[in-house]
């Protein structure tokens, strides 16, 4: 796994109707999830010795009641990150659509300053 840090934002003339306040109660409950009022969190999971370990540092902003982007830091697993974008659309299952993701959101690599799917940037995690 390598460190990512990425902005995952809506399509293109789209909003969430997600807010803060609801993705905090969707992910306040997670095991190894530090969520703060102000946006901030860091997402822990595993120990420092397991290879699988991952840690996700996110901010969230939002506006008018709904969340605009988040900026995310990390070295994770796919299924991290999967389960962490379907929290971003309100999914409490851990049941990942790729086809939903991919209609209501996009990641943007910062230091690759590209847009990209969410099947092309978990492909990026597996290393294809």
């Amino acid at each position: 796994m390598q460190p990512m840090h990425i902005h995952v934002v809506p399509l293109p003339g789209h909003r969430w109707t997600q807010s803060m306040e609801s993705f905090a109660k969707t992910v306040s409950d997670w095991p190894g999830m530090y969520f703060e009022m102000d946006g901030s969190f860091v997402w822990v999971r595993g120990s420092n010795s397991d290879a699988s370990r991952s840690q996700i540092d996110g901010m969230l902003y939002d506006r008018n009641e709904s969340i605009e982007y988040f900026d995310l830091k990390g070295t994770a697993t796919k299924d991290s990150w999967l389960e962490l974008f379907n929290a971003i659309l309100g999914k409490t299952s851990k049941t990942c659509n790729l086809d939903e993701l991919d209609e209501n959101l996009r990641v943007h690599t910062v230091s690759r300053g590209e847009y990209k799917s969410v099947r092309q940037f978990i492909q990026t995690i597996d290393g294809i």
